[in-house]
């Protein structure tokens, strides 16, 4: 499978944004928020 080299740039920014994005989400949830109720231990 060939992917152009245009459109890969595209799609590994995209990925590292949604990496950053799901780092940040974390950090909020770690903080007490419950947007992942699933990863807090007191369960």
């Amino acid at each position: 499978m060939t992917i152009s080299s245009g459109l890969r740039t595209e799609i590994e920014t995209a990925l590292r944004g949604v990496a950053q994005l799901v780092l940040v989400i974390q950090e909020a949830d770690s903080r007490g928020s419950l947007i992942f109720p699933s990863t807090t231990p007191e369960n």
